[in-house]
């Protein structure tokens, strides 16, 4: 399991460049079908738009982008080039371009899609995908309504029986020193087990 930044959210951008209008959407993705299905979606809803470029990187580090019509290299390829400059995998985006009658030229085109591209990824949360694992604890009520957990921990589940039970989950690396927190709070007196739990994102701060 690699860890990797992402998306947290999905997110839009736009810029006009010479009347033409560039509108950005990134999205996260995990697998190809579910890029190709956002395309046609995004294809579908800007019927009337003249091009929609895109780019896309999967969490397994696989690549592609399509100028969808645009001279080659002037569309897709720029939005890629945001993609791998910040280090980004399991994120499609794509620019979907109105022509607004002037030509920019190969440069200019070259701006307005890595530039609407930006423009959406400046306003999404960015994530880091990283191993977790799941802490349950077993304590007493008193105990539990004192509790404070830290800001990288999600309770995923809380039963409530003749004590409480939480199903906790954290980035692995932080395991021990949210046990170690635990026990400190409730004076030894919590029962935690650790195990591992697969891989999610967390905001980055």
């Amino acid at each position: 399991m690699i860890a990797y930044h992402t998306l947290l959210t999905p997110c839009e951008g736009e810029l006009v460049e010479k009347r033409s209008r560039f509108l950005a959407r990134a999205v996260p993705v995990e697998q190809e079908a579910q890029a190709r299905e956002f395309i046609a979606a995004v294809r579908k809803q800007d019927f009337d738009a003249r091009h929609v470029a895109y780019a896309y990187i999967l969490p397994d580090g696989t690549a592609r982008s399509s100028d969808d019509g645009e001279p080659a290299g002037t569309a897709g390829r720029p939005i890629l080039d945001v993609l791998q400059k910040r280090h980004l995998q399991g994120v499609l985006v794509t620019v979907t371009r109105w022509f607004g009658g002037i030509l920019l030229g190969a440069g200019g085109l070259v701006r307005a899609y890595s530039g609407a591209a930006s423009a959406a990824l400046a306003n999404g949360k960015p994530a880091y995908v990283r191993p977790l694992a799941r802490v349950t604890v077993k304590l007493g009520y008193g105990d539990a309504d004192r509790l404070r957990l830290p800001p990288h921990t999600r309770v995923e589940e809380t039963l409530y029986t003749e004590e409480v039970t939480l199903l906790l989950l954290t980035p692995t690396e932080m395991a021990e020193e949210l046990a170690a927190q635990i026990r400190e709070q409730t004076l030894g007196r919590a029962v935690i087990t650790t195990e591992e739990a697969g891989m999610a994102p967390f905001e980055e701060e």
